[in-house]
């Protein structure tokens, strides 16, 4: 039967006293399961424990550098009871794995002491190489001298002559060895210098790479032999994942309703130092790394501006510089700011978690890897925007109900219209039964044009004169479809809050589904449905009338 190891939720030790009786065991971890925060991580490493009973410190060095040590957590289950009385983690160097080993010390004099005794062995056949070419030398030199004459010297009888068939072989004889021996010694050098630039190679051999780890030391006490698993955790910062969508329409036609397919996918990175490699993954929308508590706001003070005065009439009599008696004040500030920041979906009042179904490597520091988190099928509602006094097309876009169980996070959406992608938009942050829009493309079976048809301007009252500026604006949209599409027309008029300044609709405008659309100020929409192959025209005009004295400008903000 597995018993809960007992739980440690204290933060880690900086230093810890080592019992005098406790043996030291090194473990090494493997990643079991990592949650990935939209800034940052927690890991969790598992390792199995075999120890007899009493005092026991684990060591584990293969945790990366660049954890949180005040995050780092140990439970686990065991067959007895085991208690973890400390913790105490620190930084250290290691050999990077699979690199070279690099050379010990005494290996490199060794490796140094036989290229010297190599070089001076080749330097030797340098001797040797120079003695046979002098030997042969001398032979091919006595080859070519002048043969002796016999003489008579009266009637003696003449003297024997050398044997030069002889002579001519022992030279010929020597000449050859010598040849050898020259091409012994250089094919022997060829050898010690292969010998030497290998020995060399070594000597240039880099020493290991090192990496900086954290140093975990797990404190442990149990009262008998014990078997189980520990779960090691903590955060790091240097990993992140955010959403991102792919929105597929089916536009239907003629034939039926339209289909809206959004899928949810995430796009994770790490550079933490570690691989995960075959880990449980969870995507969630916690920020641990944000702020806990709602900043504070200091004083606001208002006051008089100080006076400024000319420098050429601040002199006095005496050609003092007259100061003014009161500096300006520093005005106090708060400098709080705040700053926005198919798998298994878990919904807690504060937070979503997405468990992905399978596990999922993710190296470090090798680029972005995409997961599918949903696919939902939803009932888009189509109809054509058209802003006719900004562009003169009409656009199609999609009206949904989220539904989903959590939110859909803020994040870019790849759009495809019947198959076909046509760039790129932007989700927002969508809340559960929630409506929100996606603008697929300009419909050009749908035309829109805005023309201006007159404008006057002029004077009006008799004892009081305003200046009046009337605009006449005509607006046509046709449908080319073969079956009815809903259409909204966005246009504008002025708006004032000078009470001097007033502006109205005139009767002549075709009056407005809706006045300050979409909470704007003077945004004017036209909702209608448009039938197969109809046309309809929108009028809009507006008087702006101000007094006569004054002028007026027209701007967008």
């Amino acid at each position: 039967m597995m018993r809960h190891l007992t739980y440690l939720a204290a933060a880690v030790l900086v230093a810890s006293p080592l019992p005098g009786a406790a043996a030291e065991m090194r473990a090494a971890s493997r990643v079991d399961a990592v949650t990935v925060f939209p800034s940052g991580a927690e890991i969790a490493r598992r390792l199995d424990v075999a120890a007899e009973a009493g005092s026991h410190v684990l060591v584990l060095t293969d945790l990366p550098a660049a954890l949180d040590p005040n995050s780092i957590r140990v439970d686990g289950e065991a067959t007895t009871a085991m208690e973890i009385t400390s913790l105490d983690a620190r930084r250290i160097l290691v050999r990077k794995q699979g690199g070279d080993t690099g050379l010990a010390p005494s290996e490199r004099k060794r490796i140094e002491t036989e290229i010297q005794r190599l070089t001076d062995e080749r330097a030797a056949l340098d001797g040797t190489i120079a003695a046979a070419e002098g030997q042969k030398a001398l032979a091919e030199n006595l080859s070519r001298a002048p043969l002796a004459a016999t003489a008579k010297t009266g009637d003696a009888p003449a003297a024997a002559g050398p044997d030069w068939n002889a002579m001519f072989d022992l030279i010929g004889a020597r000449i050859a060895g010598s040849a050898n021996a020259v091409h012994e010694a250089q094919v022997a050098q060829r050898g010690l210098d292969e010998r030497i630039a290998l020995l060399k190679e070594q000597l240039q051999r880099e020493p290991a790479e090192e990496q900086e780890r954290t140093e975990l030391r797990i404190f442990a006490d149990a009262r008998a032999a014990v078997k189980g698993s520990l779960r090691v955790r903590y955060q790091v910062k240097a990993a992140e994942w955010t959403p991102i969508y792919d929105a597929r329409l089916t536009t239907g036609g003629k034939d039926g309703a339209g289909t809206l397919a959004l899928a949810r996918r995430a796009s994770i990175s790490q550079s933490t130092g570690e691989d995960w490699d075959d880990a449980m993954l969870t995507l969630s929308t916690v920020r641990p790394d944000g702020a806990t508590a709602a900043p504070d706001l200091a004083a606001m003070k208002v006051e008089f501006k100080p006076e400024l005065r000319s420098i050429g009439k601040s002199l006095d009599g005496a050609g003092r510089m007259d100061m003014p008696a009161q500096q300006a004040k520093p005005r106090p500030s708060g400098e709080a700011t705040v700053s926005d920041r198919d798998a298994d979906i878990e919904e807690a009042p504060y937070q979503a978690a997405f468990n992905l179904q399978q596990r999922v490597t993710v190296k470090s520091g090798v680029g972005e890897k995409k997961l599918l988190i949903s696919a939902d099928e939803l009932k888009p509602l189509l109809y054509v925007l058209a802003v006719p006094k900004l562009d003169a097309k009409a656009y199609l876009h999609a009206k949904f109900t989220h539904d989903g169980v959590a939110p859909l996070l803020p994040g870019a959406v790849s759009l495809y219209r019947d198959g076909v992608y046509i760039g790129q938009g932007h989700l927002p942050l969508t809340m559960r039964g929630e409506e929100k829009e996606l603008g697929f493309g300009p419909d050009d079976a749908v035309t829109v044009g805005r023309v201006e048809l007159a404008r006057a301007k002029g004077e009006s009252g008799i004892i009081s004169s305003s200046a009046t500026d009337e605009q006449h604006f005509r607006i046509s949209v046709k449908n080319l479809h073969d079956w009815a599409m809903p259409v909204t027309v966005i246009d504008q008029m002025p708006v004032s809050e000078d009470e001097q300044i007033a502006v109205e609709l005139l009767p002549m405008t075709t009056e407005p589904s809706e006045r300050n659309f979409d909470d704007k100020l003077g945004v004017l929409a036209w909702n209608f449905e448009l039938a197969a192959q109809g046309e309809k025209e929108i009028a809009l005009s507006y008087e702006i009338k101000w007094p006569a004295r004054r002028e007026v400008i027209v701007s967008e903000y």
